[in-house]
C-alpha cells in the first residue's frame, strides 16, 4: 500500500516538473514569437517621401530609430518572459522586482558616466545629428556609422577599423550626408596654353560627364582659373552629387580630362617647373 502510495506521488511530481517545464517553454516561444512579430510591425512603420536626397536621409533615420526601437522591444520582452517563468517556478517575482530595483539604484551611483552616455545619445537621435549609414567625422575619425546602441555608435573608417564612440564624450560631429556634396577637380594646364582652348576643352568634359551615367546632382561646370604660377595654370571644374558618389564624379571628370586633353593635345607643365611643387593640387600629371 505504501510503496503504491508512493508511487503515484512520484508520478504526480514528475507530472507537475513536465507541466511547468512546458508552460515555460511556451512563454519561451511565445516571447520569441511577439519579438518577431513586433519586428516586423517596426519594419512595416511608414516614413514620410519626398526628393530622393530627402528620401536617402528619411531611410537612414527609420534604420537607426527601428534598431533602437527593436533592442528596447526584444529587452522588454525578455524581462517579462523570465519574469513569468519564475513565478511559474513559484518565486516571489515582486522581491525579485525589490532587490533588482535597489540594484539598479547602487549601479547608477556608481556609473555616472553610464547615464551620461545614455542621456546624450538620446540627445543625438531627438537633434538627429546623424543616423545608421551616415558618412561622418567624430572626433578626428572618418568613417561610416554602422550601428548605433543606446550609449555607444560603431563607426567603421576607410580602412576598415571599427571604432567604438561613446556617446558622452562626442565634442563636434561633422556629418557628410547632409545635402548634397562638392566634387571639386584642379586641373594644372601649360602656361602657354591659350586660354579659350583649354575653356572648350573643359567645356567638353564637362558635356561628356553629364552625358556618362554617373550620378550628378548639379553641373559639373567650369569655376574658372583658381591658381596662376610661372608655367602653370590651374582650372577648376566642380560639381555636386549625392552624398557618398562625389568621389565617382571626381574620377569620372578626370578621366575625361585626360581623354581630351590627349586629343586636344593640351599640354599639363612640367611638374618641376619653377611654382609648381611636385604633389601640389589635385590631380598632378594628368596627362602623363
Amino acid at each position: 500500500m505504501m510503496s503504491t502510495l508512493g508511487q503515484l506521488l512520484s508520478s504526480l511530481m514528475s507530472f507537475s516538473a513536465a507541466t511547468l517545464l512546458a508552460k515555460s517553454i511556451c512563454v519561451a516561444l511565445l516571447g520569441v514569437a511577439l519579438a518577431r512579430l513586433g519586428g516586423r510591425v517596426i519594419d512595416g512603420v511608414g516614413f514620410p517621401a519626398g526628393s530622393r536626397l530627402e528620401n536617402a536621409v528619411v531611410g537612414r533615420r527609420a534604420r537607426t530609430v527601428r534598431g533602437m526601437l527593436k533592442s528596447i522591444l526584444k529587452f522588454t520582452i525578455a524581462a517579462v518572459a523570465v519574469l513569468a517563468i519564475l513565478d511559474l517556478l513559484g518565486f516571489e517575482t515582486r522581491s525579485v522586482l525589490a532587490g533588482a530595483g535597489i540594484l539598479g539604484i547602487i549601479i547608477g551611483l556608481g556609473s555616472q558616466s553610464l547615464i551620461s552616455d545614455v542621456v546624450a545619445g538620446v540627445f543625438i537621435l531627438y537633434e538627429d545629428q546623424f543616423n545608421v549609414g551616415d558618412h561622418v567625422t567624430i572626433g578626428g575619425i572618418e568613417g561610416v556609422i554602422e550601428e548605433m546602441g543606446l550609449t555607444v555608435g560603431r563607426l567603421r573608417d576607410f580602412n576598415g577599423d571599427l571604432h567604438f564612440v561613446r556617446y558622452g564624450t562626442i565634442g563636434r560631429v561633422t556629418n557628410h550626408s547632409r545635402g548634397r556634396i562638392r566634387a571639386w577637380v584642379d586641373v594644372p594646364v601649360s602656361r602657354d596654353e591659350e586660354p579659350g582652348r583649354v575653356a572648350d576643352a573643359l567645356s567638353e568634359v564637362c558635356r561628356l560627364v553629364a552625358e556618362s551615367g554617373v550620378d550628378v546632382g548639379e553641373g559639373p561646370s567650369i569655376l574658372g582659373i583658381t591658381s596662376l604660377g610661372d608655367r602653370r595654370v590651374v582650372y577648376t571644374v566642380v560639381g555636386k552629387a549625392d552624398p557618398g558618389k562625389q568621389w565617382a564624379l571626381e574620377r569620372e571628370i578626370r578621366k575625361r580630362v585626360i581623354e581630351v586633353f590627349q586629343r586636344s593635345g593640351i599640354k599639363a607643365p612640367d611638374p618641376w617647373s619653377p611654382g609648381l611643387r611636385p604633389g601640389e593640387g589635385h590631380d598632378e600629371g594628368i596627362s602623363e
